[in-house]
């Protein structure tokens, strides 16, 4: 499992096939995370090897 705030991983990398699941947080500064804390804990726990999943965390 990797979370990361790097938005172009997924076009970077080639993840299929991967034993690595990835989170990419759509923001990096915490107050944003913190308030959706939840989404993230979803997305994580769901995450599954090969696959990207990203989570809008900016500020609104």
């Amino acid at each position: 499992m990797l979370v990361t705030t790097d938005k172009d991983l997924a076009y970077q990398q080639n993840l299929s096939g991967s034993k690595l699941g990835v989170v990419v947080l759509g923001g990096a500064r915490w107050r944003p995370v913190e308030a959706r804390v939840t989404q993230v804990v979803t997305a994580v726990s769901s995450a599954k090897a090969g696959t990207c999943t990203f989570v809008d965390v900016s500020a609104s």
